[in-house]
């Protein structure tokens, strides 16, 4: 009779226990959902420039969660709106306090502490030095590495900059390279480390719809130009050498370029000394008859710098999904080769080597460069062998490959 006793008082409390496990598990999910919903409404909030409610809404998100970094890094956001920097840099550091990992607060609070100080140049020598710690210090360096290029992103005075595409060219001939932006937005560098939006000064607001852009000097006066492309229309824009730049594109092609434009790259194809233009076109569906091609533009030279279409009769393949084309002497014999990468699943770059006259020749799979679903693609020589390496990236990751003598 006791051990049936016992048995019924041992179920009572296991019940008692595991409904006090559910409740607590019901109201710490309850209470997860209310921390996230205050989140959301605290970037809404700030979206909308609310700052001061949004920083009451923070409160109330770190009363119910106080050990999760979100909250303090939206704290930091809202206070860097506010002009309180000093505030805002504290803020970061709680956060980094919480998740040492989140690279966003690094490098806003080195933004807080650079427009605190008010850019002064011991501000600028600490964060370097921070970033150098970081490097020295970290034992994951990829994870410093990044860290380092939010930090000198910061320093530059570019960190709220969003782009999809970047391209460097001393455009002004002062010795300092300046950066494009979406093939629409031009920043000048000041030669003190940093950079000084200049778009609607030279031309260059008027062109907001392009995506892309890159530089190339396609008449030879020494004065970078830039072919700017976006799915609607893309543009030929002569650097004119006193800071403005002016559309070429009714002169310089005819018919102009196909719309549905992802990328360009500038190089001399066929060895005349005057730069050339290749261009991919996204072009769905296929087959159709209106479908944009890829272009391959051919500098007809002075006076008018005419470019026509020699894409036909170029030994290239077309695919549908070419993304990116980026050019380089892949195999040292003077004259350019180009990388062609191809976007989406179960699609592949292409490497076509130059016969030097224009005519292109497909050696993806003996060269080893055949990567599937890929963006982008940069050539340098990286270990200084003397052999041109190449970079590609894409949705399933990045792909380095280092180039040797066949």
């Amino acid at each position: 009779m006791k051990r049936f006793i016992y048995s019924i008082l041992l179920f009572f409390l296991l019940a008692c226990a595991a409904k006090n496990s559910i409740f607590t598990l019901h109201g710490e999910k309850q209470s997860l959902q209310a921390y996230e919903q205050l989140i959301k409404n605290a970037r809404d909030l700030i979206h909308e420039r609310n700052h001061k409610k949004a920083l009451k809404v923070l409160d109330q998100a770190a009363q119910i969660n106080p050990m999760d970094p979100q909250w303090p890094y939206e704290r930091a956001r809202t206070l860097f709106a506010m002009d309180r920097f000093e505030e805002s840099a504290a803020a970061c550091n709680r956060a980094l306090a919480m998740d040492p990992g989140c690279y966003d607060a690094l490098s806003l609070g080195w933004a807080a502490r650079i427009e605190a100080d008010h850019g002064a140049a011991t501000t600028t020598q600490a964060v370097r030095q921070e970033i150098e710690l970081l490097l020295h210090t970290s034992g994951r360096l990829a994870d410093a590495l990044m860290a380092a290029v939010q930090g000198y992103v910061c320093l530059a005075g570019l960190a709220n900059l969003k782009s999809h595409r970047l391209a460097w060219s001393d455009f002004n001939q002062d010795g300092f390279v300046g950066l494009l932006v979406d093939g629409h937005r031009l920043f000048q560098n000041t030669g003190q480390g940093n950079f000084m939006e200049i778009t609607e000064a030279t031309g260059l607001g008027t062109y907001t719809s392009c995506n892309g852009g890159g530089w190339g000097d396609y008449d030879n006066d020494r004065h970078p130009d830039i072919f700017a492309f976006d799915h609607p229309g893309n543009h030929l824009l002569k650097n004119s050498g006193t800071g403005f730049f002016v559309n070429m594109t009714p002169i310089a092609f005819s018919p102009q370029p196909a719309m549905q434009t992802e990328s360009a790259a500038w190089g001399d194809l066929d060895n005349d000394k005057f730069l050339d233009l290749f261009i991919t076109n996204l072009a769905h569906p296929r087959y159709i008859k209106f479908s944009d091609l890829n272009m391959m533009l051919m500098n007809q030279e002075p006076p008018d710098y005419h470019y026509t279409d020699r894409f036909k009769h170029s030994g290239m393949g077309f695919e549908e999904t070419n993304s990116d084309p980026a050019f380089a002497d892949v195999d040292n014999d003077g004259d350019m080769d180009i990388y062609i990468t191809s976007i989406y699943p179960g699609r592949y770059s292409h490497l076509y080597l130059n016969d030097g006259n224009g005519f292109f020749t497909d050696a993806t799979w003996l060269s080893g460069t055949r990567v599937e679903n890929a963006w982008g693609a940069a050539f340098a020589d990286f270990n200084n062998d003397g052999y041109i390496d190449l970079a590609v990236a894409g949705e399933n990751g990045e792909a380095a490959i280092r180039m040797s003598p066949v």
